[in-house]
């Protein structure tokens, strides 16, 4: 069964019956609206089969929802949201053709409550943000995309994939490959999970400034307890880690002072996005923020920045405060201080654990140490984190996906 609407979605769907027609396979049209486009009535014209105008109690192998694609802003109407409900009922396999309907394409909202649930979801010519961004992703079962002959739109959103990590040269040394610098604080103990995730993402020396001992750390780990601005005026550091653990007394706020004026690469996250302020950056300093929902609301109203959605607060926080910004959350957004956008694939709901936003930033910042932009090194670092979430599987801790990012590093070359 072909459920078509007025529009060239429901257009696809007149080709695709008489496609299937003339393959001798039985297929019902429901067309509950008229077509209304030149190519929905050119469509509806060439289709040989009959078209039925309701389809309550109608039952078939396969459903095909061409009612609305891209371009729905409002919610289905009672009428047309009842028929497609009865049809997912009483078809146990549904396609999507671009888009499920009653989910708006930019944003990703679920337009109608209780949508049916997809097998598939074919993507036309381009993703469109729904595609992977919750809830609309949720209801999209297998997603592909399908070329239809449409060019590529210059500086367009990308979508983070698996990165190309180079081994390092075959002449490498320790500081070569980037020395990264973890700036700790009241709570050691998430440094010290950071560290260990940057051990394993390709720096090639990772410093950990702790006051204390930590006896639980990693021989491979060096502690330095000197005076912090003492340890950080060292020309081999790459970029400087500053937030894990860090607290919001008067004493994390001079460390997080000290670390941005070294000047080097830094990569802010957890406590220094709360206490970071729009005169502590200096003009010409590459910086990444990390910042969860509440970290990035609250860097929002920081910076005097107003939008709606986690991708136009990181958008307009990187333009203000010429940060790259890393939104991470069941969607995570990548945005340049230049308008560049990048989203990660929905990861694994075991993520949503303690600590695993350390071991992001832990990643991140070896990236960066090893020399690369801090929107590729967040970008990579996504994917490196799904990754290595993938590969553990169901209920593991943060010192678990700490230790599984070799493996990611590995699946990345």
């Amino acid at each position: 069964t072909i459920l078509c609407g007025p529009g060239n979605n429901g257009g696809d769907g007149y080709v695709i019956a008489e496609s299937l027609r003339a393959k001798d396979l039985e297929v019902k049209v429901v067309a509950p609206i008229a077509p209304k486009t030149s190519a929905a009535k050119n469509a509806r014209s060439k289709f040989s089969g009959e078209v039925l105008g309701r389809g309550n109690g109608l039952r078939g192998g396969v459903l095909v929802d061409c009612l609305f694609g891209s371009g729905l802003v409002r919610p289905l109407s009672a009428e047309l949201l009842l028929l497609l409900r009865d049809l997912a009922e009483h078809h146990p396999i549904r396609v999507a053709v671009d888009l499920p309907s009653g989910v708006e394409s930019d944003t990703g909202a679920i337009l109608n409550d209780r949508l049916p649930d997809y097998d598939l979801t074919i993507a036309l010519g381009a993703w469109k943000f729904a595609h992977w961004v919750l809830p609309a992703r949720g209801i999209m079962g297998a997603i592909r995309l399908v070329s239809i002959g449409a060019e590529e739109v210059v500086a367009a959103a990308q979508l983070i994939s698996r990165p190309r990590i180079k081994s390092p040269a075959s002449n490498a040394h320790k500081y070569s490959r980037g020395l990264c610098a973890i700036v700790s604080g009241e709570m050691p103990g998430a440094g010290l999970l950071a560290a260990q995730s940057a051990m394993r993402a390709g720096a090639g020396y990772v410093r950990l400034m702790c006051d204390e001992q930590l006896p639980n750390a990693p021989a491979g780990l060096v502690i330095d307890k000197r005076d912090l601005h003492q340890a950080l005026v060292d020309p081999r550091i790459a970029a400087i880690l500053v937030g894990p653990g860090l607290g919001r007394s008067e004493d994390a706020e001079q460390r997080l002072r000290s670390a941005l004026s070294i000047g080097a690469p830094t990569l802010l996250d957890a406590d220094a996005l709360i206490l970071l302020a729009p005169y502590m950056i200096a003009q010409g300093v590459s910086l990444l923020a990390t910042p969860h929902d509440g970290e990035l609301d609250r860097l929002c109203q920081n910076f005097a920045v107003v939008a709606s959605d986690r991708r136009g607060k990181a958008m307009a926080l990187a333009k203000v405060s010429g940060m790259t910004v890393l939104a991470k959350g069941p969607n995570s957004f990548v945005a340049s201080p230049d308008g560049h956008l990048a989203i990660g694939p929905p990861a694994t709901s075991w993520l949503s654990f303690a600590g695993t936003g350390d071991v992001l930033a832990g990643i991140a910042a070896s990236r960066m140490a090893t020399g690369i932009d801090p929107f590729d090194a967040a970008c990579e670092a996504v994917w490196l984190h799904g990754e290595a979430a993938r590969n553990l599987g169901d209920a593991f801790t943060s010192d678990d996906l700490a230790s599984a990012v070799s493996q990611a590093i590995s699946a990345a070359k």
